[in-house]
């Protein structure tokens, strides 16, 4: 049996199954509530887009290592 290569749209569009996406206004209303956002948009995407007041800044790039508590 042979099996075709899964593209990378196929493991985001999989990957996204799962998500809840907020809406702007929801998710401002989330972090009233006290939910902690976490931005992971590049700082190019920040400075062209702006920043997210209250939220935290991690980058995509380091998203892993910044969640894994062994990790300096």
């Amino acid at each position: 049996m042979t099996y075709a290569p899964i593209t990378a749209d196929q493991l985001l569009a999989d990957a996204r199954s799962g998500l809840r996406r907020l809406t702007p206004r929801e998710a401002y209303a989330e972090m009233a509530r006290g939910l902690r956002l976490v931005d992971i948009r590049s700082d190019s995407q920040r400075t062209l887009d702006g920043v997210i007041p209250g939220s935290v800044h991690v980058p995509r790039n380091v998203l892993e290592w910044r969640l894994d508590p062994t990790c300096p």
